[in-house]
């Protein structure tokens, strides 16, 4: 009788991590913002579409001669994702210098598109990737 128990309760737990594990998977996407480049100054920026997700957790590489970056992170509204983007607001300005940056961004509701601004103080090697979370998964 405990075995069988032991084995319901195995299969149950199972069953449950198997779910979660799943939801997470399916309200979770890589994006990759810039693909590893050197720049001097960032011409075009990457726009990430927000709808669908709660936040983003993005992490960059900068490594070269430059001594610091500016990364400045904006919002955008537009009707569409292929329509004109408007901006609505522009983010506190982060300075950093060579190394790694961590930025958790959270969507506005009303704005949910979003660039990111470099703009280095010499050439710049960049690469910055970014994870979307759905409200069901994010971890923070």
């Amino acid at each position: 009788m405990k075995r069988t128990k032991l084995t319901l309760v195995m299969i149950l737990v199972v069953t449950f991590a198997t779910l979660f594990g799943f939801t997470i998977l399916d309200n979770t996407k890589a994006f990759e913002i810039y693909p590893l480049t050197s720049i001097t100054a960032l011409a075009t920026p990457t726009t990430v579409d927000l709808r669908g997700y709660e936040r983003m957790h993005v992490v960059g590489q900068l490594t070269a001669s430059a001594t610091t970056t500016t990364v400045i992170v904006k919002y955008y509204k537009s009707e569409t994702a292929a329509g004109t983007k408007t901006l609505a607001y522009t983010g506190t300005a982060i300075t950093d210098n060579v190394g790694w940056f961590e930025l958790e961004i959270a969507k506005d509701i009303n704005y949910p598109f979003i660039t990111f601004t470099l703009t280095p103080s010499a050439t710049l090697t960049v690469g910055v990737v970014g994870i979307l979370y759905g409200k069901d998964s994010a971890p923070f």
